[in-house]
């Protein structure tokens, strides 16, 4: 049996999902089913890497990290299942317990016209990042490498990100 979410919904919101969804209303909470979702992996240009970084300088930095996330205060192993929690639009965290990810403050997540779980289970897949954020350098040394999970990732490379798209260079 699948474990319902109870989500506190208010006035106009709640109606329009709930028509939406056809989905089940008591007392003033709305219900909503955990499913497992496809996890989903971004696109790597392989162009922009040295020829032996599938080969080589991948698993050697992978072994290095022992197949765990290099970030400070992170130890997320590649390939484990954990659960992702969003709050307005921005994940806050993941979490190897639901019970905990589950007693976080949260918020209804819509994409594409449709809920998505919260907290959502999501696969852990550990990424080489640039620290340099160069990812054009060929000749790159194992000390500007680094083996992190996709959320480090994501927030290591935030800022540089957000400069390339302010001055229009990807």
């Amino acid at each position: 049996m699948q474990k319902l979410l109870p989500i506190v919904l208010r006035g106009s919101l709640f109606a329009e999902l709930a028509k939406k969804l056809n989905r089940f209303e008591r007392g003033g909470f709305f219900y909503l089913s955990l499913i497992k979702q496809k996890n989903k992996i971004m696109p790597i240009d392989y162009k922009k890497y040295p020829a032996n970084w599938l080969s080589e300088i991948r698993p050697r930095i992978m072994q290095r990290a022992n197949n765990t996330c290099e970030c400070e205060d992170c130890d997320f192993k590649h390939l484990e299942e954990v659960f992702a929690v969003r709050h307005k639009g921005k994940t806050t965290g993941w979490f190897r317990s639901f019970e905990l990810a589950n007693s976080l403050p949260k918020t209804i997540e819509m994409k594409k016209g449709k809920i998505i779980d919260n907290p959502k289970k999501v696969k852990v897949v550990l990424t080489i990042a640039h620290l340099d954020h160069d990812e054009n350098n060929k000749d790159v040394k194992d000390d500007r490498l680094m083996a992190m999970c996709q959320i480090c990732h994501l927030r290591y490379d935030a800022k540089e990100k957000y400069r390339r798209r302010n001055e229009g260079t990807n």
